[in-house]
């Protein structure tokens, strides 16, 4: 049959439908966006065990892969899930009830000659708190029904990446447009960034969260365990972390008259609390792996207002691969000392992370 269009004219508009397909897939997904890297992070931490159980002893594919979903649901997801919602649920709380702020705000205008007990400066101050938690949050705050497709999408893609491993880690290497050695590059990068910040922080967020709880619980202030909550997710901020809790709760004491109070959490938390983040990241940095904090800093900056919670783990990760890929750009298309230059990892030295089983790049 004839044809109007010229070869070239063909391509161009395969490409605009392409292009805009694309856009309306994106579009549709874009809520699920957090769901669909969560499902490869998942995977990422526990792939090496995978390979070693289906392709070093021979277990089942199907038993391995559903065993991997039910752990990491009862372990990642469960937990972080539980924690989501409780702090959803006590912000939400101190939204309504406004009022029970008052005597510190008193207390506050009293020390400072400020006006903080306005109405309309509260009203206002309480909006956007909520608009903030309900962007960390958005599917604790959006209702069960998001949450639940959201956690569905994401074991679903997360069991075709195991069960299908050959064919995605193929289709990895045949559509990323860079050479193998850059995707290898890629990967360890990866891997260091999950594993210092999801599995490493996460440690270490766990074990601040409790600390800072038990302090509460010790010097008998209310809400010990909503605090100690608090300070799990604020642990994720590298420096400022936990005394965004302490700081601020022995201030308050101590303006209250609660001098023995106020100086035992202030010393409880300088003391104990952040020493805490200085022993363990030394520890667990040799066997996971570093990233400079100011990487991770950045990267919350840009990733929790885009990407919620989940923007803890995936702000990092874009600063990383940004830097990564530039070098790579003037590697392959620079001119003179650029085009000379080695591509060098940005998040650590890759020497010293764990290996990566050889089946995960053979299979």
């Amino acid at each position: 049959m004839i044809n109007l269009y010229t070869r070239q004219q063909r391509s161009v508009l395969q490409i605009t439908i392409l292009l805009i397909l694309a856009f309306f897939l994106c579009f549709g997904l874009v809520a699920y966006f957090p769901a669909i890297i969560g499902s490869g992070i998942i995977y990422v931490i526990f792939v090496s065990g995978f390979n070693k159980m289906v392709h070093g002893k021979g277990y089942n594919r199907y038993m391995v892969t559903t065993l991997i979903l039910i752990i990491s649901f009862l372990i990642v997801i469960l937990p972080f899930l539980v924690l989501s919602i409780m702090l959803a649920d006590k912000v939400a709380y101190y939204t309504r009830h406004i009022d029970e702020f008052m005597p510190i705000i008193k207390k506050i205008e009293e020390l400072t000659g400020l006006e903080l007990s306005n109405g309309q400066l509260i009203r206002t101050l309480t909006e956007k708190g909520g608009d903030f938690f309900s962007q960390l949050f958005p599917s604790v705050f959006t209702g069960t029904v998001n949450l639940v497709a959201s956690i569905g999408i994401m074991y679903f893609i997360l069991f075709y990446m195991f069960i299908n491993q050959e064919t995605f880690l193929e289709s990895l290497y045949k559509y990323l447009p860079f050479q193998d050695p850059t995707i290898d590059l890629l990967g360890a990068e990866l891997r260091n960034v999950i594993n210092t910040n999801v599995i490493g922080q996460s440690i270490i967020s766990l074990i601040q969260g409790a600390s800072m709880g038990l302090g509460f619980v010790i010097f008998h202030l209310e809400d010990a365990l909503f605090w100690g909550v608090v300070s799990f997710f604020l642990s994720f901020i590298p420096v400022l972390g936990t005394p965004l809790v302490w700081v601020p709760a022995g201030v308050i004491l101590l303006m209250q008259g609660e001098t023995g109070k106020g100086l035992g959490i202030l010393l409880f938390g300088a003391v104990l609390v952040v020493n805490i983040d200085n022993v363990l990241r030394f520890a667990l940095a040799k066997k996971l792996g570093d990233i400079h904090p100011l990487l991770t800093i950045v990267g919350i900056v840009l990733g929790v207002p885009v990407f919620g919670i989940v923007g803890i783990f995936i702000g990092p990760l874009i600063i990383v691969y940004f830097m990564l890929l530039v070098q790579v750009f003037l590697k392959e298309y620079g001119s003179g000392t650029a085009r000379r230059q080695e591509v060098e990892p940005i998040s650590a030295d890759l020497e010293n992370l764990p290996e990566e089983n050889p089946a995960e790049k053979t299979s």
